[in-house]
């Protein structure tokens, strides 16, 4: 994880782009736990959108 992470904001660690999953979940509920205020319920991936990879990396 540290060598794709490009900067640190606190607990949450933000990534160099590469690959792109497309996720799936049952529900998404109000969470005072999130930093978003969001959680999404059951979440799982659903695809792998290997359209969407960036050629550069």
């Amino acid at each position: 994880m540290r060598e794709n992470t490009a900067g640190p904001f606190g607990p949450v660690r933000a990534v160099t782009p590469g690959l792109v999953p497309e996720t799936a979940f049952d529900a998404v509920q109000i969470s005072p736990r999130h930093k978003s205020g969001i959680a999404m319920r059951f979440p799982r991936v659903q695809h792998i959108r290997w359209d969407l990879i960036n050629p550069l990396i």
